[in-house]
């Protein structure tokens, strides 16, 4: 099994077992009068080393490489997932019926209109945690970045398995956010370098769960998969 945060289950983060501050959490929210800075449970008093004020901005910093050692920041604001990551949000993802809805549905839409209206579960979870979370660059710099993408990847694979021949090859759009033309189209040959991780990969090789190099799979609960899809989406994959 494939760890993730599932942001249905509680409605008040500090309620989650996750960030709760107990000994077997990722901590809990900053303390408000010392910057934000996580200063209770596991991640107490944690550095990090990415500068990280440069917020969702996409535009990669000049500073983004210079060693600034300063505190894991958290300023938790469980509305951002009460209001775009619920059970029914997740429900209305798992119900699009392409890829580009999916994408839409799921982050932030291009659309400055729709946008206006919220956002999807993926920027929720940044938005929920800000600080360090927040920043575009320094994210994965929070433990909980890696649950949060997990999830992400949990909703991805669930979709997929909803229909076989028509979403688990489904991709759209260039490399980049918001499908901005600063990369090339991808396709199922794009290749992805891993550096000292591992061999190089085809973006076709990173798609299925359970084939090629991967053999995991996530959990499904009532909450956000309704009892017939949920039925069809246990089925094994032939």
């Amino acid at each position: 099994m494939a760890s993730y945060w599932d942001w249905s289950l509680y409605a008040n983060l500090t309620e989650s077992p996750l960030f709760d501050s107990s000994p077997t959490s990722l901590s809990g929210d900053g303390d408000q009068d010392e910057d934000g800075c996580v200063t209770t449970g596991p991640l107490a008093n944690m550095k990090v080393h990415f500068s990280q004020k440069n917020g969702p901005n996409l535009k990669l910093p000049p500073n983004i490489f210079d060693y600034t050692p300063h505190c894991l920041s958290r300023y938790m604001n469980s509305s951002a997932t009460a209001r775009f990551a619920n059970a029914a949000v997740i429900r209305r993802v798992l119900a699009s019926p392409d890829i580009i809805t999916f994408q839409e549905r799921i982050d932030i839409s291009a659309d400055p209109t729709v946008r206006a209206r919220g956002y999807g579960p993926h920027a929720a979870g940044h938005e929920a945690m800000m600080g360090t979370m927040r920043d575009f660059f320094s994210s994965p710099q929070d433990p909980v970045f890696m649950l949060h993408h997990g999830m992400v990847d949990r909703i991805w694979a669930m979709w997929q398995d909803l229909d076989e021949e028509n979403y688990r090859w489904a991709i759209n759009g260039t490399m980049s956010l918001h499908n901005l033309p600063l990369t090339p189209e991808l396709t199922l040959d794009t290749n992805f370098g891993f550096g000292v991780l591992g061999r190089d990969k085809k973006m076709s090789e990173l798609m299925h769960p359970r084939r090629g190099d991967y053999c995991y799979e996530y959990s499904y609960t009532e909450a956000i998969s309704p009892k017939l899809i949920s039925q069809k989406i246990q089925q094994p994959v032939t």
